[in-house]
């Protein structure tokens, strides 16, 4: 059976697993309801529950959450002097 955790205990367990600043209560009922985009461009809803009138989720569905959205890792993106390799193609065509 699965732990049930209120809305309310959401965000403290969030920022302990991403480190990213503590969200709101009610951003947290957004990503339920309408979802958060992901770093890929898709849209990712944190799974929950409805029970006697209170939102719950599990902490398995916000790691799945949290794995869903992505995270970049900077060191894997092509660099040159600190700009991205993209941007340098197209500025450095008039020089």
């Amino acid at each position: 059976m699965p732990e049930w955790i209120r809305i309310a205990d959401v965000p403290t367990y969030y920022y302990h697993q991403t480190g990213e600043k503590l969200p709101n209560p009610g951003t947290v009922r957004h990503w339920m309801k309408h979802g958060k985009r992901g770093y890929s461009g898709t849209l990712v809803k944190l799974r929950y529950r409805v029970r006697n009138g209170l939102w719950f989720t599990t902490k398995a569905w916000v790691d799945e959450f949290i794995g869903r959205i992505g995270r970049i890792v900077f060191d894997e993106i092509p660099r040159c002097n600190g700009r991205l390799a993209d941007n340098i193609q197209e500025s450095d065509q008039g020089v």
